[in-house]
């Protein structure tokens, strides 16, 4: 039996470097096609920033120590393009740190959430309800889903609970330690020192404070977050292309 190693041409060690420098470089150029355009993401950053602000004015949620932060895509560096311009949305998380779950039934905390918000003139009109959050439709842009949460006492892990409307229940989630689970993998790079000059990768960082920014488009994406986009993009197409299939396509889901 021929052996497929007999059939490759002998490589020395920097032609093989050469090689997978070059395949990598390739997997970069194809994922900053799959990036959002800068405008639409600074456009991005600059609603989630007004969305907390009113939020946190609010009498009821601003004496629950409001501590917002993005979850998902945004968080983990792993947003696509859409296809066909379709929208995009940001996620985050508005975790009322004061409000016990024992004191604060599910409902409350959702609708002090949704009435803030529809009590504003901007806002009113572009208010959605949704199973675990409160969708704010920029039409033609992205939506914000908002995601209210309370502490979870029964975790040392920094868990969250957030409210399910159907199941009418709490339910536990934990998107900060996922992200700080994901985050050192991503920052792994290959085994060679060419690359660490070639590519742009690194570290994602995510910092903590009151209302977390969401993370900057032009931080490194690493091999990890390039290999997420390129499967949410496969997914994306496959499902246009199969359309009698798309209730089976994997969403993004984080916990």
């Amino acid at each position: 039996m021929i052996k497929l190693n007999s059939l490759l041409t002998a490589e020395s060690p920097s032609q093989r470097v050469a090689r997978k420098t070059d395949l990598f470089l390739l997997l970069y150029q194809i994922g900053q096609e799959l990036e959002i355009p800068a405008a639409r993401y600074q456009e991005a950053e600059k609603r989630y920033g007004s969305v907390i602000t009113y939020l946190d004015g609010c009498p009821i949620l601003g004496a629950l120590q409001p501590h917002a932060f993005p979850q998902g895509s945004f968080a983990l560096g792993t947003t696509v393009r859409p296809l066909h311009g379709e929208e995009y949305d940001l996620d985050f998380i508005y975790l009322l740190r004061g409000a016990h779950p024992q004191l604060y039934n599910q409902q409350q905390i959702y609708d002090s959430l949704f009435q803030r918000l529809k009590g504003n003139g901007t806002y009113a009109s572009m208010v959605e309800l949704k199973k675990r959050c409160v969708r704010i439709i920029y039409a033609n842009e992205f939506h914000l889903d908002i995601t209210p949460a309370v502490s979870n006492p029964a975790c040392q892990q920094g868990s969250i609970l957030v409210p399910d409307r159907k199941l009418k229940i709490w339910k536990p989630s934990n998107p900060a330690g996922y992200v700080a689970w994901f985050t050192p993998i991503a920052a792994l790079v290959p085994r060679a020192q060419q690359f660490d000059k070639a590519l742009p990768f690194g570290r994602h960082l995510v910092t903590l404070a009151s209302a977390e920014p969401v993370p900057a488009q032009g931080e490194p994406r690493g091999i990890l977050r390039r290999a997420v986009q390129f499967m949410k993009r496969h997914r994306d197409v496959y499902r246009e292309n199969n359309p009698q299939l798309a209730d089976f396509a994997p969403i993004n889901c984080y916990r």
